[in-house]
């Protein structure tokens, strides 16, 4: 890779490691309202890592076969989010 995709991806990892205690809580603890943890900023934590992986695959990958799939997958997970809302109220 040359240009600002190698930035891309540097980008990209060092914001998903920030993101590796949110993947699992501690064993036996259940969870305590007063301190949510990363679900006081979204219900839908796997819908935004999916917007995460698919926009950080979008940038750095130019011609129109990578747009169209990595844009759905981003656009699919946009949408979902106000869908998942939607449907449980």
């Amino acid at each position: 890779m040359t240009g600002w995709g190698e930035y891309a991806l540097a980008l990209a990892v060092f914001i998903a490691s920030h993101f590796l205690p949110c993947l699992g809580g501690r064993r036996g603890v259940a969870l305590d309202p007063a301190q949510p943890g990363f679900a006081v900023n979204s219900r839908h934590p796997l819908f935004l890592a999916l917007v995460f992986w698919a926009g950080a695959h979008l940038f750095p990958n130019g011609d129109l076969a990578m747009a169209l799939f990595f844009g759905s997958f981003t656009l699919m997970a946009l949408l979902a989010i106000p869908a998942f809302d939607a449907s449980a109220r």
